[in-house]
């Protein structure tokens, strides 16, 4: 596979770990953003005094069950997040050991890099964690009120202190101390992130400048060929045919390949190599300067720096 093709795959693979990681985030937050309102509701059955306890019940082992979804499906999108990035580092060595490139190891960096005690993977699971220790006090507190509602009274002590200590208040710590921990986790993701789509950015805006330099010698050889052709063709203006029907088409066909390159050049930042060119493609002031071999040889180093602007900076795919 050539490096042009393999940068392709690259870009997609990357793109593919970015999508996993990103989806993760977004089903975290649409999990987490729900079991908030859940709690909340569970919180108010719970205390409700009209016998909708058992309905808060339900709630608590729903809850439960959904967050013991969400724990085993970060530990499925942990799996795909951490596959797709051994494939992109197997892309970044590629590339490393046949043009040298530099600055796409970013996967290389995270897989290789030394492990700390706390790694993001704990974080990211710390947050559904938090969540069921909420809906566990929650379940606790529901088997209190049960219990408490059928002798009439507390059961004992104990459970009338944890009564006390289990509020809305406490719930909402709960919550507030799981969301810090997503967002920890978050930032570090999108910084990440960032910084890899700033490099894969730099590496596609060097590649659209030089197919522009491409596209720019492709058009001035061209330019270059039809003025050949039509000095081959006419030698001088006491050539035969000049002035003629033939020769008119030939000069209007001349004209409309300069102003097609004057045009595209016109567009480029102003440098030595465009100054050039856009001299010897400007409109002819006489049809003299048609058969000039001055004006052939200008537009011909023209077109030679231009193609020094267009050369292949990576030679790997040579």
């Amino acid at each position: 596979m050539e490096t042009t093709e393999l940068l392709e795959v690259y870009k997609s693979l990357f793109d593919t770990w970015r999508f996993e990681v990103n989806s993760h985030w977004q089903r975290s937050s649409y999990f987490a953003a729900f079991e908030t309102v859940a709690i909340a509701a569970c919180w108010k059955l719970l205390t409700d005094l009209s016998g909708s306890r058992w309905l808060g019940a339900v709630v608590v082992v729903l809850g439960i069950l959904l967050t013991a979804v969400w724990f085993l499906n970060n530990n499925k999108t942990h799996f795909y997040a951490v596959y797709w990035l051994k494939a992109v580092s197997k892309i970044e060595n590629t590339l490393v050991q046949r043009g040298g490139e530099e600055g796409i190891d970013f996967a290389t960096q995270i897989l290789s890099r030394p492990r700390h005690p706390i790694r993001h993977r704990h974080l990211v699971q710390a947050v559904p964690l938090l969540f069921l220790v909420g809906w566990v006090t929650l379940f606790f507190f529901a088997v209190y009120k049960w219990r408490a509602a059928g002798t009439g009274r507390a059961v004992m002590i104990g459970s009338s202190a944890m009564y006390q200590a289990i509020t809305y208040e406490f719930s909402s710590l709960v919550v507030a101390v799981a969301s810090l921990f997503a967002s920890v986790a978050a930032i570090w993701i999108a910084r990440s992130s960032l910084s890899q789509a700033k490099q894969v950015a730099d590496r596609d805006q060097r590649d659209w400048k030089q197919r522009k330099w491409f596209d720019l010698y492709f058009k001035a050889d061209e330019a270059y060929d039809a003025l050949e052709r039509f000095q081959a063709l006419y030698t001088s203006t006491s050539s035969p045919g000049w002035g003629e029907e033939e020769w008119e088409r030939e000069w209007n066909d001349l004209m409309r390949v300069m102003r097609g390159v004057h045009r595209m050049a016109l567009v480029f930042p102003k440098n030595s190599a465009i100054d050039e060119l856009l001299a010897c493609t400007a409109v002819f002031k006489d049809e003299e300067q048609a058969v000039s071999n001055e004006r052939l040889s200008k537009l011909f180093d023209a077109v030679e720096g231009v193609r020094q602007k267009a050369l292949i900076w990576d030679l790997a795919v040579l």
